[in-house]
């Protein structure tokens, strides 16, 4: 039996040992002890029997985890409360005995920055620091609460802590500055930012600084910043705002809002230039960098309003025929060539560029640059002759310096490059030609000898410097026949003004002996640029070109009077031309032999002759006679002879070591003369310096003379 019937069913007893056993789990918490009553009897008749009383308590084990008086925990606290403020308590309970149901509180998790403590056996959540609104308005907090079993068990509980105002404090913004970023262009009404402020009253916003131009707004009573006009990121990147917030009592809290303008790629490159030029040397390797006249390498360039990728440009030439002969760095601009180039086929390059930026979307130059590049001419190509033989006639009577033949060569080099030089390299042992250098004509210098030893072959030459060709040309002299024809005059004459620029006509040379409506053609065997000869008329006129008769007095021409219309006989005739250069009083006397310096002893007399000046004048006749004329210092001393140049004492003179300087003159003979001075110091020596007898010597040596 047992005093709880409940007891009864929990255990069961061996009948034949007499163990008490258990029959169903026990549950402390039910019942913590039980009291049997066991019986034992033996066999015999009548049976004996006696009882005993068993106690039994049931030790407890920890199978119970803490519980929670309540669900989740809510409190307030005041941003203002100090350190140490109870803010909540929360309590747990366990059915456990004993250590299994002592209980320790901790917080787990949520209590960010340790803002909160926990008091482990009471359970009370104090305030640890103080808090700030604006930081952090809510900590959602678990608390665990552990019994001391073992193992040990826990329960959780979270805990809702709200960060409150006071009635009377200022506004506070969540944030004292923020940033946002807004890309140009946006339409007006697009949203920047929306400002959030705490207060136990409603709030009253307003923009107070920074608003440029008015480009922003903001709701009064939502805080959200929106914008009036569309931004432009390359009249303003940043825009510092400062904006108020205040509550019914008048209170203000103040929110910096830096707003960063994004750019958009809305502006297309340009070029800084429209043309540009540069050079290459046809020469030039491939690879090679085409460069400006300062030999600087020759760069397009470009800007873009914009920045970072939308900024970034890339170039393109544009004409597929010069990207085959240039390559354009496509981030720097430099040119480079990517083929040999040959300037006698191509010796200019035009293309254009384009530039394109790499935002999106991608925008290009409204133009193109134009690029002009000159290939410079190299000498890589020989002179030729036009022809490899020349055949020329010279018809005996004829004169010296008469141009017989013309031979001539190109160059397929530029003409600035090369100057092609012309020369008799054989067959002209005698010297009876020569050949003008620069123009290729071959002129006849001994009449006679050419005359006795024709025909002659010779070999011309022509180079450029670098490249020489050669041609022949073949001679032959032959003697006219009687043609009939014949100038009225054995002789011409004909005058010209130096200086003259103007063309005029110097002389008319007249042919006998023509036949009727005969054409005659008049020529110059010997042509000079300073004449030509009309062709039909035989007039003998100046080109235009200025004379100067200090470099050359006189010229001969040789003019032939030519038909060819009578049969296979040729008709010629020849005459000479003289010119003569007319002098103009064009030049002033110069003085030679500068500087002029004399040393007189003080015993010099009357007459004697200390020094004497010289003057030469290029012009002819009265215009280059000099004269001489003391102008300033010492007439009465000394006087200089108007003929010779002589200067002489007038009177002995009287002091030692004394200089004395002359301005001497020297006048041409024109009818303007043309004068020059020259200062001529004289000086004075006492009679222990040693002076020279004369003042100039002069002596003739030959080249031969032996060392001594």
């Amino acid at each position: 039996s047992a005093r709880s019937a409940h007891s009864l069913a929990l255990f069961k007893v061996n009948y034949q040992t007499g163990a008490v056993v258990l029959a169903q789990p026990l549950d402390r918490e039910s019942m913590s002890e039980h009291m049997l009553t066991v019986l034992v009897r033996d066999q015999g008749t009548p049976a004996k029997r006696n009882y005993a009383r068993v106690q039994i308590c049931v030790a407890d084990a920890n199978d119970h985890a803490p519980e929670w008086t309540g669900g989740v925990v809510q409190g307030r606290v005041l941003e203002s409360a100090t350190v140490g403020t109870s803010v909540v308590t929360v309590l747990a309970s366990d059915k456990d005995h004993g250590d299994n149901a002592k209980l320790t509180y901790s917080i787990i998790s949520g209590n960010v920055g340790n803002a909160f403590s926990l008091d482990p056996v009471l359970g009370t959540v104090r305030l640890a620091r103080s808090l700030d609104l604006t930081s952090l308005a809510e900590y959602m907090l678990v608390v665990r609460a552990v019994d001391g079993g073992d193992p040990p068990l826990t329960a959780s509980l979270p805990v809702h802590i709200m960060v409150v105002m006071a009635d009377n404090a200022p506004p506070r913004f969540l944030q004292r500055e923020v940033a946002a970023e807004l890309y140009e262009g946006e339409p007006p009404g697009t949203v920047v930012k929306h400002l959030e402020a705490r207060s136990t009253s409603s709030l009253l916003f307003e923009i107070i600084r920074g608003n440029v131009d008015n480009r922003f707004s903001i709701n009064p009573s939502t805080g959200i910043v929106t914008t009036n006009w569309p931004l432009d990121y390359e009249t303003v990147r940043i825009y510092n705002l400062s904006v108020t917030a205040t509550n019914m009592a008048g209170a203000k809290a103040v929110c910096q809002v830096i707003v960063h303008v994004l750019d958009r790629n809305d502006n297309p490159p340009h070029f800084l230039e429209t043309n540009y030029f540069g050079s290459v040397a046809e020469d030039a390797m491939i690879g090679s960098l085409v460069l400006t006249n300062s030999s600087a390498p020759l760069v397009i360039s470009a800007q873009d309003l914009d920045s970072q990728v939308n900024a970034l440009l890339q170039y393109d030439i544009v004409e597929p025929a010069a990207r085959r002969m240039f390559h354009i760095d496509s981030t720097t601009g430099a040119i480079r060539t990517v083929m040999s180039l040959d300037y006698e086929t191509m010796p200019v390059i035009k293309f254009g560029v384009r530039v394109t930026d790499l935002g999106q979307p991608r925008m290009s130059s409204e133009t193109t640059a134009q690029v002009k590049i000159s290939v410079l001419d190299v000498n890589d190509c020989p002179p030729v002759f036009t022809h490899s033989e020349y055949n020329a006639s010279v018809l005996l009577p004829t004169y010296k310096n008469v141009a017989i033949a013309q031979v001539n060569a190109t160059d397929g080099d530029s003409r600035g490059l090369t100057a092609l030089k012309y020369s008799i390299v054989s067959g002209n042992e005698d010297g009876i030609y020569r050949i003008v250098e620069n123009t290729g004509a071959i002129i006849v210098r001994d009449t006679a000898r050419g005359a006795r030893s024709a025909p002659h072959r010779i070999r011309v030459a022509v180079t450029d410097g670098k490249y020489t060709s050669h041609a022949h040309v073949n001679i032959k002299w032959e003697r006219s026949s009687d043609s009939g024809l014949v100038f009225q005059r054995p002789i011409y004459q004909g005058s010209v003004l130096e200086n003259s620029t103007k063309p005029l006509t110097v002389a008319v040379v007249n042919v006998l002996g023509s036949q009727l409506n005969e054409h005659l053609v008049f020529s110059i065997l010997n042509p000079s640029p300073l004449f030509k000869i009309g062709r039909t008329s035989g007039a003998v006129s100046t080109t235009g070109l200025r004379f100067d008769r200090e470099t050359q007095d006189h010229y001969q021409l040789i003019v032939q009077a030519r038909s060819e219309e009578f049969g296979d006989a040729v008709r010629i005739a020849q005459v000479p031309v003289n010119i003569t250069v007319l002098d103009i009083n064009d030049n002033c006397p110069m003085f030679v032999n500068l500087p002029y310096y004399a040393v007189v002893s003080i015993d010099a007399q009357k007459g004697d002759v200390i020094t004497k000046v010289h003057a030469v004048d290029l012009d002819s006749g009265e215009n280059g006679e000099v004269r001489y004329e003391l102008m300033k210092g010492h007439g009465e001393l000394f006087r200089v002879c108007r003929k010779t140049g002589e200067i002489s004492l007038k009177q002995p003179l009287d002091s030692h070591n004394k200089d004395y300087t002359l301005s001497i003159a020297a006048y041409d003979g024109g009818q303007s003369p043309c004068s020059t001075e020259v200062s001529v110091t004289v000086k004075v020596v006492d009679r222990s310096m040693p002076v020279f007898d004369k003042q100039f010597y002069s002596v003739s040596t030959p080249e031969d003379v032996p060392l001594h």
